[in-house]
């Protein structure tokens, strides 16, 4: 029968990981208010100010690699409760800094919780929920980052009103940013642990129980189980050596699809065009501050939409087309943002302008976070986003602490060229790297990493070798014509295990993610279907797991 899911608690523990990325949103929308009065109550130049604004990036990226273990010992939940403690206590400090040694120990403190928590909810949502909901569910997590942008630029706006000093108002910004990481912390504790992070500590009862919790039918726990112990049993821990350094073909592709992932989400300088929206607007004519927060609401809103729209079709449209979209139509609006900016257009249009490349950036910004946490086997999961995540932040920071004085100094034009030909380098990057790996479940995307039929595909008898991870995407090594019933054979579980498929529509998901068929090992025998079509028959000891559909 079908899985039947708690929703109750599997909602609550989507929303709960989540929120821990409302940290860094709040934090990116609420100093583009907090900033300029900062820079006026604590006398800062602006090389203290660029030092401010892009540390907490490069704490975050430093924070995110003992994390990245911490998750793998103490356990994914307790872990996130650790990190939104840092962050609470990071927050407080800033809030109450006097001086610029304090602020960057307060930013410091908040890097490190935003680090962990970018390491940890990712891995954890990914481990915990469903393979068919995976990719909606796991970037709520991003959706979280939008809302929290948008809840720093609308109260930023209203405390700037208040009528109280430059002082205060950056103060009670910051401030604010306390209360969330506490609440989560608290709702954290009534969450399942990830059952595979228990499998992996050898505890199947505490596993099956915390699956129990989100999964109520039996026979499925009981199923998703065996197939976690098994895929476990078959992995062993990586350090970070085997993760940066990985001996085998399909680890390096793993490898090349996290680092260029977390590189090229940032290389077309959104969050600096988030954080420092107000300074362009200024630089485009809007000298009032009030006009500048009000204005940079839309910019949040577009972010947003943007992500409204990419989530829900995510597992259906699949990883690789929202990439392509999401990288063309950014490049489309960098470029047009250099030429309004060249032949100074009004600040509406650049608004517009600004708000469509927000829009266009968040049709492929979740699968940053998720496709890391989907190609690498549990023993190297935590690591591995530990890496994307530091990565990423660093390449941020980066941008974050150059983007000033580049505007000045060279002009937004300028800029905005630069971003718009990295965004254009990203679609070829994505074009001919990335796989898709919607529907499938973790246990078989560790199999086909283990098995290095991931990465490529050998044929024997001099038949000519296909590489479907460089052209999962091309018509060409797609079937056009529906495989003969009597040859069809439909792959499931964590160990390459053939059986037959609960549905139809289950059968022509997972024939359409494997369309390239695989060969297991080279004593498999290759057959030609009456239609032209190659389909792998399991050798003799394999047969007693294998049936034709």
């Amino acid at each position: 029968g079908e899985a039947v899911y708690a929703w109750g608690m599997l909602s609550m523990c989507v929303i709960t990981a989540s929120l821990t990325s409302l940290l860094l949103g709040y934090d990116v929308g609420i100093m583009s208010a907090a900033l300029p009065l900062m820079q006026d109550s604590l006398l800062l130049n602006d090389f203290q100010m660029g030092v401010i604004a892009g540390s907490l990036n490069f704490i975050a990226g430093v924070g995110a690699i003992p994390f990245g273990t911490l998750a793998d010992v103490l356990g994914r939940k307790s872990a996130m409760i650790v990190a939104c403690c840092i962050f609470a206590m990071g927050a407080a400090l800033m809030s109450l800094s006097e001086n610029f040694t304090t602020l960057l120990l307060a930013r410091g403190l908040m890097g490190a919780g935003v680090g962990a928590t970018f390491v940890v909810a990712p891995v954890y949502l990914s481990e915990l929920v469903p393979a068919e909901f995976r990719g909606s569910m796991v970037c709520c997590f991003d959706i979280c980052i939008n809302c929290g942008i948008l809840l720093g630029y609308v109260l930023g706006y209203f405390i700037d009103m208040a009528a109280v000093s430059s002082d205060s108002k950056w103060r009670l910004m910051i401030a604010v940013g306390i209360a969330p990481p506490i609440l989560i912390g608290i709702a954290a504790n009534f969450l399942p642990e990830s059952p595979r992070w228990l499998i992996a500590q050898g505890d199947r009862k505490a596993a099956t129980e915390s699956l129990s919790r989100t999964v109520l039918s039996r026979r499925v726990v009981i199923e998703e189980i065996d197939s976690m112990v098994e895929a476990v049993e078959s992995e062993a821990s990586a350090s970070y050596r085997e993760v940066l350094l990985p001996s085998t073909k399909s680890m390096r592709h793993a490898l090349h699809v996290t680092l260029g992932l977390s590189i090229l989400q940032q290389a077309t300088g959104s969050e600096a065009a988030i954080l420092f929206t107000p300074l362009l607007l200024k630089g485009a004519g809007v000298l009032s501050t009030r006009q500048q927060l009000l204005w940079a609401i839309p910019v949040g809103c577009a972010k947003l939409i943007g992500e409204l729209i990419s989530v829900p079709i995510l597992d259906k449209a699949g990883r690789r087309p929202l990439l392509l979209v999401g990288g063309l139509l950014q490049c489309l609006c960098l470029y047009f943002l250099g030429v309004g900016f060249m032949f100074s257009w009004t600040y509406q249009w650049q608004i517009l302008l600004i708000s469509a490349f927000m829009l266009s950036f968040e049709l492929g910004a979740p699968i940053a976070w998720l496709m890391p946490s989907e190609v690498y086997a549990s023993g190297a999961r935590g690591r591995a986003q530990s890496v994307a995540v530091s990565l990423n932040r660093i390449v941020s920071g980066t941008i974050l602490l150059i983007f000033p004085p580049l505007l000045t100094q060279e002009g937004p034009a300028f800029v905005f060229y630069i971003f718009g030909t990295l965004a254009l380098a990203s679609v070829a990057w994505y074009y001919l790297v990335i796989p898709e790996t919607a529907g499938l479940t973790l246990e078989e995307i560790t199999t086909l990493l283990r098995e290095e039929s991931f990465g490529h595909l050998s044929i024997q008898s001099g038949a000519p070798r296909l590489n479907s991870f460089q052209n999962p995407f091309r018509r060409s090594n797609r079937s056009k014509k529906g495989t003969d019933p009597s040859r069809r054979r439909v792959r499931y579980g964590s160990i390459g295990r053939f059986k037959q498929s609960n549905g139809e529509a289950r059968e022509q998901k997972v024939q359409k993610n494997h369309a390239v068929p695989r060969i297991r090992n080279k004593s498999d025998e290759v057959h030609m279907s009456s239609e032209g079509e190659m389909t792998a028959t399991p050798t003799a000891s394999e047969s007693e797991n294998c049936m034709e559909i």
